[in-house]
């Protein structure tokens, strides 16, 4: 598989993942995944799941909507 569609279908399952947990729409999904490009480059880079990269978001959520 070609390494952009590898990373397009890595970002959708992330998105996917955003949107059940935080129970919020696609778009706003892809608006966080968007606000944390070093993280998502990083994640890439370090061959993290997905589903731990998700995750990581959630948590980085949480915390900035307790502040």
């Amino acid at each position: 598989m070609q390494p952009l569609m590898q990373l397009l279908r890595w970002e959708s399952a992330i998105i996917t993942r955003l949107e059940f947990e935080l129970q919020i729409e696609r778009e706003a999904a892809s608006q966080l995944l968007d606000t944390h490009p070093a993280l998502i480059r990083k994640a890439w880079h370090s061959q993290r799941s997905a589903q731990d990269t998700a995750d990581q978001l959630i948590a980085l959520s949480t915390k900035e909507k307790t502040k």
